[in-house]
């Protein structure tokens, strides 16, 4: 990492139209920052690394270094990081390599906190997010409780407090909606035998009808994990023990189940909404946005997987 931490004084040249001075000012680049940058691929794109390079250059000129950008070869200075990163790539690689023990990945969970004016952003979407576990949470706060919440259901099964175990659901306690409004006939073929299996476990389900708003209700006061399903390509992993709900239909079930009723739940399985848009939050103007997450936030929930923009 060393190799690739700047020199404390600027090495790039000065216009003749600057000061010049017996001694420039002492800058040096953070090593957190330096690691971050480390991470970059060396197969990543020329603009990536020019943006590095500017990044870099802004710094300098924000601590009174003055850089005569105009005579800086970034096409240069994007080759030479290029090969640096290169160079660092091979050597992590024969560290990892060499090493008795095989390389593990931190188990890493990334949290979003975002304000009313770039929630409708997709940044889940972004190329450095792709493939990572992301989820968004309205605060800080919030996730101070569901951590306290988590030590509480833990206890409460004679488990130690070990948050990385994840969730206490219990498997055989789930409920489905598949295709309640009666016309979505390939997704429910296509899940016929899914629900089959399902309910020899032990969940139950409404397959092909519209469901009550108290059977809706019941479901999540009384199951680990409830599944709302349009389409789904399933892939659950079973943690220990909560109540399951799994909507297969459009949006987020709204139509079956008013919003106060939801809010006012003592509490909420883990739920699954398939729905197309289930989880789209809506433009309230100066206020912030409002959706259907939110009720099942306000109800106690576990957690809650939903479609934001399809």
């Amino acid at each position: 990492m060393k190799d690739k931490k700047p020199k404390s004084k600027s090495t790039h040249k000065k216009s003749t139209s600057q000061t010049q001075t017996n001694s420039p000012t002492q800058f040096s680049i953070d090593h957190t920052l330096v690691e971050c940058f480390s991470t970059l691929s060396p197969k990543c794109r020329d603009e990536e690394l020019e943006d590095v390079v500017y990044f870099i250059l802004d710094l300098y000129q924000f601590h009174g270094v003055p850089v005569a950008i105009a005579e800086v070869d970034i096409d240069q200075v994007v080759i030479d990081i290029r090969t640096i990163l290169e160079e660092h790539s091979a050597k992590i690689s024969r560290l990892e390599r060499s090493s008795k023990t095989s390389f593990q990945p931190a188990d890493e969970h990334i949290f979003l906190v975002l304000d009313k004016n770039v929630q409708g952003l997709p940044w889940e979407s972004m190329p450095i997010l792709r493939g990572r576990s992301v989820s968004r949470i309205p605060g800080i706060q919030f996730l101070h409780d569901r951590l306290s919440f988590a030590r509480v259901k833990h206890g409460d099964h004679g488990q130690s407090c070990d948050l990385q175990s994840g969730a206490v659901i219990d498997p055989r306690k789930g409920f489905f909606v598949l295709n309640p409004s009666g016309d979505l006939g390939r997704t429910e073929e296509r899940f016929r035998e899914w629900t089959k299996d399902m309910k020899a476990a032990g969940w139950d389900g409404v397959v092909g009808r519209a469901i009550t708003e108290q059977e809706f209700v019941n479901a999540l006061k009384n199951q680990d994990l409830v599944v709302y399903v349009v389409f789904l390509i399933y892939s659950l992993p079973v943690l220990i023990l909560i109540v399951i709900f799994r909507y297969f239909g459009h949006g987020g079930g709204e139509q079956y189940v008013r919003s106060h009723r939801i809010r006012s739940l003592p509490t909420c399985a883990a739920t699954m909404l398939w729905g197309c848009s289930s989880g789209a939050l809506r433009e309230m103007g100066d206020f912030d946005r409002t959706g259907t997450p939110y009720n099942y936030m306000l109800a106690g929930w576990y957690e809650i997987f939903v479609y934001l923009f399809i």
